[in-house]
């Protein structure tokens, strides 16, 4: 793995005012056999210059461009084929690589030679935006999943089909993970093309799993996911500007599976790219969907949605996969009841899970994924240290009369940093772990 070449491909349009911070994050990156593949798919605005002036600055740099523009699957995929050897590491215009991420891919490449796939936890930055709720601009949270280990892929990859215990983060990962050119080409010899859905984060997690056999976690994020106003999964899930989901949609000449309709639901998505594997023969046949679990979880996760798609959207997916009893039962839920099942739900361990959760706006005047991934870095280096990154609680006089407790002077002790952590998270699961992350770039 040592003399391989790794190729850190980031597709990108019109998001200059991000993707600069993204190519910092790379540049920064002590590993010389290395290339940052930028595939600009047909910008207007400055992203060119910003492209040109990274490559000036490093000879790792490399452009491409498609000759017109293109859907977003459509994008990725021609920019995959410019990868002929070597590993691949996807990351978006928005996102960040931490510090050593390179360095400690290869480590852990050459203490594994039979890998040909590396994940690692699900970690998240969302760029400060006076338009969203205190609860979703400027967090940074992290995961944190154990020891490395190796993990058998379909093992995997049947927890997510089965809609209750893995997300689709926790299988191998070229988008934020780091898989090898033969798992690529194996996914087109077999599928016929790399990518086969329009969401193509989703179906590459759900492709490389079926082919690949095992692949390592890793302990520590080495990238972290951003969101920023110009995502395409914040728009998809009525959380930035509706604009861009429109152009998204518009853009895309990938047809929808016959059993899925065009939905905001990553749960419909993640049913698409199951569904479109094993049509074309990729997904092992050990491994069962269960329908009824994934029409479920698509019902809840559209109903809270800022901007759910309609009842006639919502109903052609279950004649599609068989699920009209089910859609009538969930339809005649009252408000209740169905909190209860979404509680239900949220208990399952189907979202990813964050060991810290640091509110930026609070503790720095980080603006950007650049100062995010050093915060990250910080506490994943020292996680003792991610007590100095909080702010220190004010002074509080003690109340003149000792019969009067704090409360009914109505004061309270500062929150510490176990509160903090509650606080911020219950935002998180409430208003953040509605999955819209997944649309985002270009």
């Amino acid at each position: 793995m040592n003399g391989e070449q790794i190729t850190i491909l980031i597709p990108t349009c019109d998001r200059a005012g991000v993707l600069q911070y993204a190519l910092t994050t790379c540049l920064a990156q002590e590993d010389h056999g290395c290339t940052i593949l930028v595939s600009d798919n047909a910008s207007e605005d400055e992203t060119p210059n910003v492209i040109a002036r990274a490559a000036a600055r490093d000879a790792r740099v490399r452009s491409i461009r498609p000759p017109s523009r293109l859907g977003m699957a459509e994008h990725w995929e021609f920019a995959l084929g410019q990868i002929q050897d070597g590993w691949v590491v996807i990351i978006g215009d928005d996102d960040g690589l931490l510090p050593r991420a390179l360095p400690n891919l290869r480590q852990a490449a050459a203490r594994h030679p039979d890998i040909e796939a590396i994940s690692w936890p699900y970690s998240f930055y969302i760029y400060p935006n006076p338009a969203r709720s205190v609860g979703e601009s400027g967090l940074l949270a992290l995961g944190q999943g154990g020891d490395e280990h190796v993990r058998d892929a379909q093992q995997w990859l049947a927890k997510l089909a089965d809609f209750r215990s893995a997300y689709y983060v926790e299988l191998p990962m070229a988008y934020h993970g780091m898989v090898h050119t033969r798992l690529l080409q194996r996914i087109r010899r077999q599928g016929g093309r790399q990518i086969a859905t329009r969401i193509p984060d989703v179906y590459l997690a759900v492709a490389i799993a079926s082919v690949c056999g095992r692949f390592l976690r890793m302990q520590h994020s080495q990238s972290l996911f951003g969101s920023s106003a110009q995502s395409n999964g914040a728009s998809s899930q009525g959380q930035g500007d509706p604009r861009i989901y429109d152009r998204f949609t518009k853009e895309s000449t990938i047809g929808q599976h016959p059993s899925v309709p065009s939905m905001r639901s990553v749960s419909s998505m993640i049913l698409e790219a199951l569904l479109t594997c094993r049509d074309t023969g990729l997904l092992p046949h050990s491994v069962p969907i269960d329908l009824e679990a994934a029409f479920l979880r698509s019902f809840v996760e559209n109903h809270d949605l800022p901007h759910p798609d309609g009842a006639a959207t919502v109903g052609l997916l279950a004649k599609g996969i068989g699920q009209e009893q089910s859609y009538h039962r969930l339809a005649s839920l009252e408000g209740g009841e169905l909190s209860h099942l979404r509680a239900e739900l949220a208990s399952t361990g189907w979202m990813p899970t964050f060991q810290w959760v640091v509110n930026i706006l609070a503790t720095s005047h980080v603006r950007d994924v650049e100062g995010a991934v050093r915060i990250a870095d910080v506490i994943y280096s020292d996680p003792q240290g991610r007590e100095a990154l909080l702010p220190r609680p004010p002074a509080v006089p003690a109340p003149v009369d000792e019969q009067h407790s704090a409360r009914s002077c109505g004061l309270r002790e500062h929150p510490g940093f176990g509160d903090v952590i509650s606080t911020i998270g219950k935002k998180i699961v409430r208003e953040i772990a509605r999955p819209f992350r997944t649309l985002r770039w270009a």
